[in-house]
This record gives structure tokens, sequence and C-alpha cells, in this order.
């Protein structure tokens, strides 16, 4: 019918289901009701988050005429702000998009085009480079596909205890070179020495591989040069 908006009653039948979302993949629970009310949450109960998904806000952005870099930023803020986390996956498409944009912008003023190469966990090792980028106070079961709560946290191990924040670096360049390494890797957020953007650092990178999801880097040692 026209102009007909559902109204949720006591009256209504309702039915509650675990999926995920079809666009950014984070897992939700699908509400819907007899009177027609659809809506998907992150999780059950009070206060009853409504999920908001990044993917489709970076799509609307970039539909909008926005630039990757600032589609990106603009998601980062909005998460930041209403303590969201972003899917790894969807991080790193929009990290995609935004060096592809970066590398055509190059293009058209020089025809040297610098490849970022991201250096998957294998043994441990230094690596000297410059902070591109921190994301603060990751929820570290969302990380991981997990739901949010003490079991997960502790099947976690060492990524579990503690806050971690993710930082990406990249790796001193040379000149004429080409590729240029990058890491993301987790250090603890209650770590002595603090890193901020910008910052020209020397890591010790030890690899970690969880009980859930793909190893990962963490960050044991951190020197600011």
């Amino acid at each position: 019918m026209a102009g007909y908006v559902p109204t949720h009653g006591p009256d209504c039948d309702t039915r509650t289901y675990k999926t995920r979302c079809s666009l950014c993949r984070e897992t939700v629970f699908f509400f819907s009701c007899s009177c027609q009310s659809a809506v998907f949450f992150d999780s059950l109960g009070h206060p009853w988050p409504e999920h908001v998904c990044t993917k489709q806000r970076y799509r609307e952005l970039r539909a909008l005429g926005h630039s990757a870099e600032d589609a990106r930023f603009q998601i980062l803020i909005d998460a930041r702000r209403h303590g969201l986390s972003i899917p790894d996956h969807v991080s790193e498409s929009m990290e995609r998009d935004t060096k592809a944009e970066m590398a055509r912008r190059s293009s058209l003023r020089s025809p040297r085009r610098t490849l970022y190469q991201d250096i998957l966990p294998d043994e441990p090792r230094e690596f000297p480079g410059t902070v591109m980028g921190i994301d603060r106070n990751i929820n570290m079961p969302r990380h991981f596909g997990l739901q949010s709560n003490p079991i997960s946290l502790k099947f976690l191990g060492a990524l579990g205890r503690g806050r971690w924040h993710r930082i990406r670096i990249r790796h001193d360049e040379q000149a004429g070179q080409t590729i240029v390494p990058e890491v993301y890797a987790f250090t603890s957020a209650t770590r002595a020495t603090p890193i901020r953007e910008g910052h020209k650092v020397l890591v010790s990178l030890e690899p970690y591989e969880p009980p859930a999801g793909d190893p990962v880097w963490i960050i044991s040692e951190t020197t600011v040069r």
C-alpha cells in the first residue's frame, strides 16, 4: 500500500536470526516481524545497536563525488565517533582504492609510479619506516569475525588481553625505489613509547597466529627515531 509505514507492536509475530551483512560481511542479527518491520542489529538487547554498514557508506560517499582518500577519512572519523570497528577487508579495500587513486595522480605528473607492497607475517624482523596511519582501540573479537564476549577474548590469547592499536608503517623509501614495503602491525595501547602518525620508527615485529584468522604482526619493541 502506498505510503504505508509499518508499526511494530505487541501483537506482531517476530523472527530473529544470525547472519552476515551482504556488503561488509560483518556478523549481524536480522530482525523482522509480521508488520513488515525489518532491521539489522550488531547485537541483541539494550541498547539494540542498529548495524551501520561501512562499505555502503563508503559507496555512497564515492557516488557523491568524494575522492577515495576523502571518503576513507570520513569513514574513519565516523567509526571513531560512534565507537565502531571497520572490517579488515573493507579497510583494505579502501586502502587499495586510495593507493590506486594516488598512483593515477602520480602518473599524470611523472612517468615513475610507486607500488606499496604489504609484508605478511613470516619471521621476526626489525622494520624501519614512517607511521602512515593508526586505527586505535581495535575491537579484537570483531576484527577476527568473533562475538565480543569474554570467551572470544580468551580464545584470542595475547590479542584478547588489554587494548590494541593497528598501525600501518611504510618502509623508508630510497631514491629511485619503485616498490616500497609496508606492514600492518598491532601494538599495545598501553605501550610506554607513544606512536603517532608521521613518526619515524624502528620496530621489532613478531608473527602471531591467533586461533581464529590469519597470522598478524605484533610489535614487541619500538624506537622513535
